[in-house]
């Protein structure tokens, strides 16, 4: 998958529960921060050796994954931090005891609205759905709503078959479902032994309801919930009061992302 389809499609087809730990990704941020580009070859030797995976398959969907969230930009000879990732380094740290950061809550719930938005919906509204309920029925609601918008393939084949057998979806629909579901649970949208939203679950799930794509316009709206356990709970910017620490915010990011040597810095 090159860069081109990536941002084109906006959906992750190769996935298995390998790739369920989103701190993975943050910690691969961090191995590659001091490192610059590096050929796949060469990533994939530096992850095996910092994070202990062994299977190259595993290593490489993970590495495709990210680029597909927004934290890597293939160039010709190999990978590089995107901005994302650079800030996802420099906000969140390596190792990581139980749960993810704030910082990570935020930059993962952003990367799942923006980059591949008909699945993170998608799977929000299967499972509110199809709460308590088999997993296998959550797991052909979430089939048959991707379908129109996905890259499968084999999208007749599996059409037929979540029509024929609701009760027996395909093992890669069910290793896709698994994964995006373990994601959910670590951003505290899917409870942690159930299958069901939490509050702030299904308070997404409502709004991207009513506004389908238009909830990654609004996430960091919706990201306040994790401070304060309501979407949009925090105030609205008003410059009156908010201008001195907004501009103590820009210096501070500025000096975290400076490149002295441009007199640049990518703060974005």
């Amino acid at each position: 998958m090159d860069r081109v389809e990536v941002s084109r499609s906006g959906f992750l087809t190769d996935l298995t529960t390998s790739e369920g730990q989103l701190h993975r990704f943050t910690a691969i941020c961090h191995i590659m921060h001091a490192r610059g580009i590096l050929a796949t070859d060469t990533l994939t030797s530096w992850i095996q050796e910092e994070l202990g995976l062994t299977n190259i398959k595993v290593i490489k969907r993970h590495i495709r994954t990210m680029e597909s969230l927004g934290l890597l930009v293939r160039e010709d000879v190999g990978y590089v931090l995107s901005s994302g990732g650079k800030a996802l380094y420099a906000l969140a740290p390596s190792n990581l005891g139980k749960g993810l950061e704030l910082a990570e809550k935020v930059f993962y719930l952003r990367a799942l609205a923006s980059y591949v938005p008909l699945q993170f919906i998608s799977v929000l509204a299967a499972i509110l759905e199809n709460a308590g309920g088999p997993k296998e029925r959550a797991i052909t609601s979430y089939g048959q709503k991707i379908l129109s918008g996905s890259t499968w393939e084999d999208k007749f084949d599996l059409k037929l078959r979540l029509s024929r057998q609701p009760d027996s979806p395909p093992r890669k629909l069910q290793n896709n479902f698994d994964c995006f579901r373990l994601w959910l649970k670590q951003l505290e949208l899917v409870e942690p032994d159930a299958l069901r939203l939490t509050r702030m679950g299904e308070k997404l799930a409502e709004i991207a309801g009513r506004q389908g794509d238009a909830l990654r316009e609004e996430i960091y709206w919706a990201a306040a919930g994790y401070m304060c356990d309501e979407p949009g709970c925090l105030p609205k910017y008003e410059d009156r009061t908010g201008r001195t620490h907004f501009l103590r915010l820009l210096h501070e990011a500025y000096a975290l992302f400076e490149r002295p040597e441009l007199h640049l810095s990518d703060v974005r």
